[in-house]
């Protein structure tokens, strides 16, 4: 009887050990992919040679996306600003078609975003009260002007998410009609991207292809509050396996 009570005690107390196993494996896997380690960084690009829309990093993901715009500046009306839902460009007009016109869609026969002072550049600014949701991938093709090229997002709260300088390829004028020199620039930050701005050196400045959506939170992903109380289920379980020993 002695041992039969003694093996039952031990057969519970293993049973313990594995439960809390179990949890503290159940919570190390939630907990991993918000490990600020694992973040990679914001910014990315440039994506050469950027000739299409199959070619962006968003394109396999269209179906993911609460809301997507692709503003093609061919499909704009030239001499007037820029029109997209939710967004706004700081300077530059619809310029095109023309044989010193760099566009993605039609190269020479199509239309591009251009500003004459591509020094001061272009911030794109988007508007939560009319997307519903400030944009969580942003991305724009730089088509033309003088390297190098500067690409910097602003985050939700007016933070710098980064720049990227980029040296590569051209003077102005020398990408007219090439795609090969064509680029697309983009960042990713779940929390909401507020603007985009690129600039270069000098000359002028011309770009097409601005591209941003919304992805929204994972269902299912436990809420902050949530960790905690799975901590202290944990610390409660640990708290009973030290009196059952006792």
């Amino acid at each position: 009887m002695f041992r039969s009570l003694r093996t039952d005690s031990k057969l519970s107390a293993h049973r313990n050990k594995i439960s809390v196993l179990v949890t503290v494996l159940a919570i190390g896997l939630m907990l991993a992919p918000f490990s600020p380690s694992a973040q990679a960084d914001p910014l990315f690009g440039p994506i050469m040679d950027y000739d299409s829309f199959t070619k962006s990093p968003f394109f396999p993901i269209l179906g993911t996306f609460d809301y997507f715009h692709l503003i093609k500046m061919s499909d704009l009306t030239s001499g007037l600003p820029m029109t997209a839902p939710g967004a706004t460009a700081s300077a530059g007009f619809v310029d095109g078609p023309g044989g010193l016109i760099d566009s993605v869609d039609g190269e020479n026969a199509g239309h591009s975003l251009f500003s004459g002072d591509g020094t001061t550049g272009i911030t794109f600014t988007f508007d939560k009260a009319v997307l519903g949701n400030l944009p969580t991938d942003v991305g724009i093709a730089w088509t033309d002007g003088y390297v190098p090229i500067h690409f910097s997002a602003i985050d939700a709260n007016g933070n710098s998410l980064g720049q990227i300088d980029d040296s590569t390829c051209c003077d102005f004028s020398s990408g007219d009609g090439n795609p090969a020199n064509y680029r697309l620039f983009y960042v990713i930050d779940a929390a909401g991207i507020s603007s985009i701005h690129i600039s270069n050196t000098g000359g002028g400045i011309e770009v097409d292809h601005l591209q941003y959506g919304f992805i929204g939170p994972v269902s299912g992903v436990p809420e902050p509050a949530t960790f905690l109380l799975l901590g202290s289920a944990l610390c409660a379980v640990g708290y009973r396996l030290r009196r059952r020993r006792s």
